[in-house]
């Protein structure tokens, strides 16, 4: 047995081992208190219940080590604190990082006092039972391991609450679940037991013997004359009854009689629709007359099943008017009509609601699918009831337009995006065959409620294909919907085979950087560019939008621009607005493709994408399965309700997503800085040439020639070069005349040398404008006195270099063009049939390297300082001999050139992000301001009226629709202030809540435009 007062002379003979010293140390201690019983901590403990005799060893064994660790000693070897865990994505910034986790025996928080210094701080206990004198020298290993021990003997004395992963919970859960899973069932079990006694009815005053539980009711148990006189207006309370010795759902019509000898029988009883009479009649005045009178059957359809109650009509039983407005008392008891001139069918609001927000969330939900759903619930609850999906459709689309209505009064327009509202920067537009409709469905006459709020008139649009057909005519073999190793359908501008028995094939979209579907056009036939062209000119221009994205950009803005020259408004819309390729789309595409259109070379356009209708497309798409079969206005508001329906979700996490935008972008500026200056410390002048490789870059995008480099001047091409390729013509020309003088038409028909008897005859008769010419020259180069030898030999001199320089710049192209297409072969290409596509145009591209790299080579020997002949594959190894024109290899230009851009569209899109938390609330603060005004001036409140839109009538308004509409203002205004507020708490987090101001007006906003771009 060890005591406390024998812990002294323990600590002083440490030279047993670990095992011995901890398989005494954790005997039970007799010292009269309640003992602990502890395993070894390096495995298990039965009891985590703190000894304070254990805790008072404790911390004598603490001083004791604190007083030998001050001697010198060695350095203990040092473990690592972390782990290695893995990569994954932060959900903060979205940024791929590595993580680590402390080792599970980690360093305790209060391991500080282990490390040395004075033991009365950490541990204010009487040591006086201690020598002081111990010599501890010859045990330093020994307390190490001391050392540890107490620390794990640490965590049994005072545990701690580990963290557990996300197995053990899952396992957990699983377990808990397990273990009750027979508790629960035999509940459940006991919930079908039947009262086998009387119970007394538990309304007041009632002896009677209840035969009805009522679960609405708190469990009430009722007789049947109470359950009638009190669920006489209470037709949605959920009854049951055992009149059959189980329980049973009874309908709102039912009852359950017992009689004196307990026998429970099934009657019918009478349910009424709640009414709410007046106590005066509006008609005649007079007091306590107007009484319900049985005016038919309502049909109920809510979330319980389908029900059929009587209603009740108020008149007055002096002068037999009216007084009640029949609509008022459904819509006040929570219901809506499916037919507005034939009260019949009700459906409850709640269940309106679940429906329009099952079916947002799950687009391509079928109303039959849900309809069917509702008539199996009603009949789970003893009421075999069917439900029209036809008036459930009409009540849900007449529910949804007004509510609509509803919250543009409270001053919610979701169609304007609250970060663009100001100045919109980028708008993407993309097409969408997903969303078709049959042919043979008739089209219908209604007029859609949400005529032009996303999906344009097809009138307007006819009119301008019309208009743009007139002015480009362009023929079957002028199409070129090619580039890269890909063509695009998007691009032919043609209708499409196979789609005859469509009528609308589609949508072209438009919508901003944040993913908001804005304005849309329907389509009729492919994607042709006139669809693009009528959102470009009239949502695009309009909102003076800067960057246009489209994923042919290289296609359509040519053909764009062909028109500019036909209206100044289609001037203005190549002239105002920048093109930009869709970045991912800008992979499949020629590489000199991207360096000229894609988004990451465009300065100004930050790190937009350019895909986001991608996004609003993986929900839309999803609508086709049902409006494939719809009519044309019913297709047309099923879309826009659910264009809404995603606008306002992106509203309401917009702060989150700009923050989170916010937050991987100075992550990723911070990390492309640091790979290009690792990339660019072994060249010198990168950041001087940067701008000279650029141009460079894009020259050969281009097709231009980069002739400076080979010693050729471009702009000011010699004379003598002139003058050599004039006598190279003329010595041709002369060699020709001898057969065009022999040749005949007989001779061209027989032999079919058209094309050679063309040219040598086109020849001859530019003979003397050429001779006129090459005496010119002659005359202008011999007046210093340079012989005609010594001039054509300069020219030919100059003439090899410029072919050489052209060709240099075609290799340079090609294989800049075969690199990353092998890289695409490897890392985009998901099927064979791609593959085997890139791989055959790779094919196609080193056969045309091993030409031109022959012909250059030939080139090269008509030079007098020729250098060194190449290869194929001295060009594909990315040498830097390969095209001695630089010290640095192209590869490597391409790369810093393209780090350079990205670090520009990185610093860029910081400005961007910051304007737009700054727009979004100064949108906000406008709309609070404008709901503040409307607040007191309500009586001209009105919505606009419309032949058939809910609206109000502004001269017959009433008020009682004052006050409604006042409640509606101020509930919008609640609702601006927290969309406000969740807007400053969260841009707080990231700039503090004293750095971001509160909103900004236009005019300051306007101010950060000139910062973005100006550096690129």
């Amino acid at each position: 047995m060890f005591h406390v007062e024998h812990m002294s002379h323990f600590v002083v003979n440490l030279s047993f081992t670990r095992f011995d010293f901890f398989s005494s140390l954790f005997r039970q201690m007799d010292t009269g208190a309640k003992t602990t019983t502890i395993n070894t901590p390096r495995f298990h403990k039965k009891s985590t219940r703190p000894n304070p005799q254990l805790v008072s060893m404790l911390q004598v064994l603490s001083s004791c080590v604190n007083r030998s660790i001050a001697q010198p000693q060695k350095a203990p070897r040092k473990t690592p604190n972390t782990i290695w865990w893995g990569s994954r994505p932060n959900p903060e910034t979205g940024v791929t990082e590595t993580k680590t986790k402390s080792r599970i025996r980690s360093k305790p928080k209060d391991a500080g006092q282990f490390a040395g210094g004075s033991s009365a701080e950490t541990n204010p206990i009487d040591t006086d039972g201690i020598p002081q004198d111990m010599d501890f020298s010859d045990s330093q290993a020994a307390l190490s391991e001391l050392q540890f021990e107490i620390e794990c003997l640490r965590e049994y004395v005072k545990p701690k609450s580990a963290s557990r992963s996300w197995e053990s919970r899952i396992q957990a859960d699983g377990g808990n679940w397990e273990a009750v899973r027979g508790t629960i069932f035999q509940e459940m079990v006991k919930l079908e037991r039947v009262p086998q006694s009387r119970i007394v009815c538990s309304t007041s005053d009632c002896t009677k013997a209840a035969s009805i539980c009522c679960t609405s009711c708190t469990n009430s148990y009722l007789c049947s004359d109470c359950d009638v006189s009190l669920h006489y207006m209470l037709p949605l309370h959920q009854r049951h009854g055992w009149p059959n010795g189980y329980w049973e759902r009874l309908s709102c019509n039912n009852t359950v009689t017992c009689t004196e000898d307990g026998i429970l029988s099934l009657e019918e009883r009478a349910c009424v629709f709640p009414l709410d009479c007046p106590q005066t009649c509006q008609h005649c005045g007079s007091s306590g007359c107007v009484t319900g009178n049985d005016d038919g059957n309502y049909i109920l359809i809510t979330t319980t099943g389908r029900y059929n109650v009587q209603k009740l009509k108020p008149l007055c039983d002096v002068c037999g008017e009216d007084n009640g407005s029949e609509l008022s008392n459904v819509l006040r008891h929570g219901f809506w009509p499916a037919n507005p001139r034939r009260f019949v069918h009700l459906f409850q609001v709640e269940l309106l609601q679940l429906v329009d927000r099952l079916m947002l969330n799950l687009p391509g939900s079928s109303m039959s699918g849900i309809a069917s759903t509702l008539r199996e619930i009603s009949s789970l609850n003893g009421m075999p009831m069917p439900v029209s999906p036809k008036l459930l459709a009409t009540a849900l689309s007449e529910f949804r337009f007004c509510q609509r209505e509803l919250s543009m009064m409270r001053g919610s327009d979701v169609m304007n995006c609250p970060p663009c509202s100001i100045e919109q920067h980028s708008c993407h537009m993309d097409g969408n065959f997903k969303v078709y409709r049959y042919a043979k469905v008739p089209r219908g006459d209604r007029t859609p409620y949400y005529k032009n709020v996303f999906i344009t008139d097809n009138n307007e649009v006819s009119k301008h294909d019309k208009d743009i057909a007139a002015i480009v005519r362009q023929k079957p073999q002028e199409q070129n919907n090619l580039c890269g190793s890909s063509y695009w359908k998007a691009a032919r501008d043609t209708g499409y085979r196979g789609r005859d028995s469509l009528d609308e094939t589609g949508l072209v979209v438009a919508g901003c950087r944040h993913a908001m579907a804005s304005k849309a056009v329907n389509m009729f036939t492919g994607e042709r560019f006139a669809y693009h062209h009528y959102l470009h000119i009239h949502h695009i221009l309009q909102r003076k939008v800067q960057f246009m994205w489209q994923d042919v950009i290289c296609k359509y803005w040519p053909w764009a621009s062909r028109l500019a020259g036909q209206s100044e408004l289609f001037q203005a819309a190549v002239s105002d607005v920048r093109p930009a390729l869709s970045v991912m789309h800008a992979k499949a595409h020629a590489w000199d493709c991207q360096v000229l259109w894609s988004g990451v070379n465009q300065p100004g356009a930050g790190t937009t994408t350019g895909e986001d209708m991608e996004q609003f497309f993986s929900h839309l798409s999803r609508v086709g399965s049902t409006t494939k079969n719809m009519s044309a206005s019913r297709r047309e508001d099923t879309l826009t309700e659910h264009v809404l329906f995603w606008n306002e979700r992106k509203i309401q996490n917009m702060p989150q997503l700009l923050v989170k935008k916010y937050n991987r972008v100075r992550l990723l500026h911070q990390q492309y800085h640091k790979e290009l200056s690792n990339l660019t410390s072994s060249i010198p002048d990168a950041e001087k040439n940067r701008l000279m490789w650029k141009e460079e870059i894009q020259s050969l995008a281009n097709g231009t020639p980069i002739i400076g480099q080979s010693g050729v001047n471009q702009q000011d091409q010699p004379s003598s070069c002139q003058l050599y390729k004039l006598h190279l013509k003329l010595k041709e020309a002369a060699a020709l005349g001898a057969y065009t003088s022999q040749a005949s038409n007989q001779t061209e028909l027989i032999l079919g040398q058209k094309t050679l008897l063309h040219s040598a005859k086109k020849q001859q008769q530019d003979l003397e404008s050429m001779t006129k010419e090459y005496r010119s020259l002659t005359t202008q180069l011999t007046v210093t006195g340079e012989s005609i030898s010594v001039l054509l030999e300069e020219g030919r001199e100059q003439a090899c270099k410029q072919r050489l320089a052209g060709l240099d710049s075609r290799l340079d192209l090609l294989v800049v063009a075969v690199r990353q297409r092998k890289q695409a072969i490897s890392n985009l290409a998901d099927t064979s049939k791609q593959r085997t596509k890139l791989r055959r145009r790779n094919e196609k591209d080193v056969r045309a390297l091993g030409e031109i790299v022959t012909e250059r080579n030939e080139v090269n020997t008509m030079l007098t300082d020729r250098g060194d002949d190449i290869s194929v594959q001295m060009l594909l190894s990315n040498s830097p001999q390969a095209l001695p024109r630089s010290t640095v290899a192209f590869d490597m230009k391409k790369s810093i050139v393209d780090l350079y851009e990205k670090v520009d569209r990185l610093q860029e899109e910081e400005l961007l992000l910051v304007r737009e938390m700054k727009n979004f609330l100064a949108f906000f603060k406008n709309i609070l301001y404008k709901l503040s005004n409307e607040k007191y001036q309500v009586h001209n409140c009105g919505n606009e009226e419309g032949c058939h839109h809910y609206c109000l009538n502004q001269v017959s308004i009433s008020e009682e629709c004052v006050q409604g509409l006042l409640g509606l203002k101020m509930k919008g205004i609640s609702a601006a202030q927290q969309q406000l507020q969740n807007g400053l708490n969260t841009f707080s987090n990231v700039f503090g809540s004293d750095k971001f101001f509160y909103c900004t007006s236009s005019e300051d906003d306007s101010s950060d435009d000139s910062d973005i771009g100006e550096h690129s």
